[in-house]
């Protein structure tokens, strides 16, 4: 429109408008103010610059034609063509229509420009100027963008997972073709068979003993750490274990928390054979063996410690000959200075009638703590 500038102030003034305010109007509108204002044709270098390391025949030939160019061409030119003559007008310049042109609009500023995280490269393909656009990227180690304000370009990086307790707790980053998946899974678990305040078994799921702090964060509840907790597994083994508590332990409403029985026997008293004899365990848990040491009296010794020697055996015999009736009824006690310590106590059975050492024919043992 800039060539047609006149033309449009001729139409504004015929247009009842005063001639300064149609001039200005004009100049607004056909871009005259610019500093690009011209009548004649903007061009953009299109020279292919990735023909220069290597420039072949014909782009001798018919692109880059000054690179053969010489001075004093013109003047022989005009001598051999009229001789004997001398005709003197100026050469050509070396570069004429040596250099690829191509149209342009009539604008200072670039066609197409870049912003922020966007670059604009000016390039020459298939002899014509063309803008490549891309994004700004700095780093290309990934797959995943992040945008830097500060520099305002992008990072092409991966996304990582990491553990504070990586004993207890692993993630990591799945490519799948849904989506990028966040795997996170649990560690060491082992299944135990834990007894409840009610006497109950349930299977759980425990970390082992270790000296490890429990994940920080909103899933863990806060800043929370795993609490080493003591359990009796269903086999009467002790247990220590780190768990996230879910609140603090409180006691029944009828007083202390009840004693549990830890271990128990049945075993045969009568067992054939010579002192010190192993008797014959009928069912048992958490008791490794029954020895018999004299009539009578017998040594029990538990598979896993108690934890102390506060603790409360209960026995039972039944009739040292079921065939003598009630006089042979049988009754056992707890020898406490004999043998007695975590792992091991010491029992003896009398009969009523006389007080004599007797060797039941069935004993029963339970050991509350």
């Amino acid at each position: 429109m800039a060539t047609n500038s006149g033309d449009l102030t001729q139409t504004l003034i015929e247009g009842g408008l005063a001639p300064q305010a149609a001039r200005a109007i004009a100049n607004a509108i056909a871009n005259a103010h610019s500093g690009t204002f011209s009548r004649g044709r903007d061009v953009s270098d299109a020279t292919p610059t990735d023909q220069l390391r290597m420039i072949t025949a014909d782009t001798r030939r018919y692109q880059l034609t000054n690179l053969d160019f010489s001075p004093a061409a013109p003047f022989q030119d005009r001598l051999s063509s009229n001789p004997g003559e001398y005709a003197g007008p100026a050469p050509d310049h070396p570069y004429k229509d040596s250099q690829p042109l191509v149209s342009a609009p009539p604008l200072s500023s670039p066609r197409v420009q870049g912003s922020d995280y966007i670059a604009v490269s000016d390039e020459v393909t298939g002899n014509s100027a063309v803008s490549r656009i891309g994004l700004r990227l700095r780093q290309q180690t990934g797959r995943h963008l992040r945008i830097d304000p500060s520099t305002k370009f992008l990072d092409a990086l991966p996304f990582l997972a990491s553990s504070q307790s990586g004993s207890f707790l692993s993630a990591e980053f799945q490519e799948t073709e849904e989506g990028t998946q966040l795997v996170v899974s649990l560690r060491n678990l082992e299944k135990v068979t834990a007894m409840l305040a009610n006497g109950d078994t349930r299977e759980v799921f425990v970390f082992p003993e270790a000296a490890a702090a429990g994940p920080d964060g909103d899933a863990a509840g806060g800043s929370r750490s795993l609490d080493a907790m003591t359990v009796q597994l269903s086999n009467g083994q002790i247990r220590e274990i780190y768990a996230l508590p879910k609140g603090s332990a409180t006691n029944p409403t009828g007083g202390a928390v009840a004693a549990h029985c830890r271990a128990w026997a049945v075993f045969d008293g009568a067992t054939a054979g010579t002192n010190p004899v192993n008797c014959t365990l009928i069912g048992s848990s958490n008791i490794t063996s029954v020895t018999r040491t004299a009539g009578g009296s017998f040594s029990v010794t538990m598979t896993n410690a108690m934890p102390n020697t506060n603790y409360m055996v209960l026995l039972t015999a039944s009739h040292f000959d079921p065939t003598g009736g009630n006089n042979d009824q049988v009754f056992a006690v707890l020898h406490h200075l004999t043998t007695f310590s975590t792992t091991q106590f010491h029992i003896a059975v009398y009969r009523r009638v006389d007080g004599a050492a007797a060797n039941a024919s069935r004993i029963n043992i339970a050991v509350f703590s």
